[in-house]
């Protein structure tokens, strides 16, 4: 079974530009916003090692740097409990937090419970296209 045959199942892309500018181009498109939470966030050893080198926390890597060969989706409430009990597939999913409406944005909720926008501070494709026409 392919994740966009599985029932519920409302939006998807490819996190190549970074988690953070990715859900924004999916809350633009769909009309929504999003809270998402930092704990949930799963953290590659290539974003731990990047933190290494460059300083930034890790958790900033895995929000706004590409390439991770990852899927963002969300699905209806109900229907992720069920995916996220019984997997139609062995890779593995993450609930990383829930669809609000678009006036909220897109939400950060930190460790220690406080809240933040989230930015999209990822590749954007489309600012690299405006600069170098300028």
């Amino acid at each position: 079974m392919t994740l966009a045959a599985v029932p519920g199942v409302r939006a998807m892309i490819d996190v190549s530009d970074g988690l953070s500018t990715d859900l924004h181009h999916v809350l633009e498109e769909s009309g929504v916003g999003a809270r998402i939470e930092a704990a949930r966030i799963p953290i590659s050893d290539a974003a731990r090692e990047q933190a290494r080198r460059t300083g930034r926390s890790a958790l900033s890597h895995a929000l706004n740097d590409g390439e991770d060969f990852e899927l963002l989706f969300t699905v209806e409430p109900g229907d992720a409990a069920r995916l996220l009990a019984d997997p139609p597939f062995a890779t593995p999913m993450t609930d990383i937090g829930v669809i609000r409406p678009a006036a909220e944005g897109a939400i950060l909720i930190t460790d220690d419970g406080k809240e933040r926008p989230l930015r999209a501070e990822g590749h954007e494709h489309l600012r690299e296209q405006d600069d170098a026409e300028e």
